[in-house]
């Protein structure tokens, strides 16, 4: 009913569900998406040689917008500590429109 809905990694919504406008559909009016996702400079998302994905701010932005949802907050961190290299990323959070 009221509780939001979470997930914390949008490489894994990809991997577990395949899709994530699958996920996306999944959010009811005002439901809360939250993840982190590693920063890439490439266009889309990218799948590195760590097996991880990365995603471009703008691939997540304009993926939020097609499926509205409202970005209630975008904040630059280090998601990871993969020794010795820091994982930079973005911790993102959206919701959905009613």
């Amino acid at each position: 009913p009221d509780n939001p809905e979470f997930h914390s990694n949008l490489g894994e919504i990809r991997r577990r569900m395949g899709d994530l406008p699958a996920a996306i559909s999944a959010l009811r009016a005002g439901g809360l998406l939250a993840f982190s996702v590693e920063h890439t400079d490439a266009p889309g998302f990218v799948l590195h040689h760590r097996r991880r994905y990365a995603h471009s701010l703008t691939y997540i932005r304009n993926l939020a917008t097609a499926h509205g949802l409202a970005e209630l907050l975008v904040k630059d961190t280090i998601i990871r500590r993969d020794p010795p290299i820091p994982t930079t990323g973005h911790l993102v959070l959206l919701r959905k429109s009613p």
